[in-house]
């Protein structure tokens, strides 16, 4: 009987490892894709994309639509984290934070009128797997 309880006790906490584990992947999962913020200044279109990938994998994107319609781009790798509520976009010698506000929206913790909502699950037409 002794043996049965620390069998039972063994096999709980492994179960609620693994439970845990698995909510935490999900987790990671449901911030995974292309996050946009778009802005008009003087008929000048400003599109901002946060592209999420595995591995910690990440890139920005900026688009520029001027009153021709003409189009300009640039993307710039990065690497991500998370933390708690927060997600880390690491540059070379930069880090922009963004607090994720119920996995719909990243809030700039440096401006809290750029807000990113996601756009698309599909990070790997940016980034590798």
């Amino acid at each position: 009987m002794k043996h049965f309880k620390k069998l039972t006790i063994l096999l709980l906490i492994f179960s609620l490892h693994v439970s845990c584990s698995d909510d935490l992947d999900d987790n990671i999962n449901e911030m995974l894709g292309v996050w946009e913020y778009i802005t008009e200044v003087d008929d000048v279109v400003y599109t901002s994309q946060i592209v999420l990938g595995t591995n910690n994998e990440a890139a920005k994107i900026q688009l520029i639509e001027n009153s021709q319609g003409e189009i300009t781009s640039s993307l710039v790798g990065r690497t991500w984290r998370k933390e708690n509520n927060t997600i880390v976009l690491e540059g070379t010698n930069s880090e922009e934070i963004f607090n994720l506000i119920d996995s719909q929206e990243l809030v700039s913790a440096e401006n809290t009128d750029i807000i990113y909502v996601k756009v698309s699950n599909n990070y790997t037409d940016y980034l590798t797997e």
